[in-house]
């Protein structure tokens, strides 16, 4: 399934150059992202709200062209007890310009939720993300 879901991912986002020649398959990979929290971890730095955190994958590190799919992972009900930011829209950029001040050229997410009714809901460390790569 997962070589099927991979092909089919591939040749509907193939490019097509302007001289109508085909360009190379897309490569499609993906991960789960764990937000970490404190020291060491991948939080933006220059976020003060800690909504976003940086993603670290080397599809898709240095690579301003990749497209990015994300869904939140809910993870095992059996560890369902910890505390989670509140899951708004994720959103994601390519920090060219060194926003985050610890992201230069990396791909950051983030979690774009509803500030007018449910207030600032900073990341614990206890997120998970579906990242989907799809790297031209």
């Amino acid at each position: 399934m997962k070589t099927l879901l991979n092909a089919s991912l591939a040749g509907m986002l193939a490019l097509v150059s302007v001289s109508g020649h085909a360009a190379p398959p897309a490569k499609v990979s993906g991960y789960v992202h764990a937000v970490v929290t404190g020291a060491g971890g991948n939080l933006c730095a220059n976020d003060s709200s800690h909504t976003s955190t940086v993603l670290n994958h080397p599809a898709i590190n240095g690579n301003p062209n990749a497209i990015i799919v994300a869904t939140w992972n809910e993870g095992l009900s059996s560890n369902a007890g910890g505390v989670i930011a509140v899951r708004g829209t994720l959103v994601v950029y390519y920090d060219d310009s060194n926003l985050c001040t610890n992201a230069l050229n990396r791909w950051v997410l983030f979690n774009a939720q509803d500030w007018a009714t449910s207030g600032l809901s900073p990341f614990t460390g206890q997120e998970h993300i579906n990242v989907i790569i799809v790297a031209p």
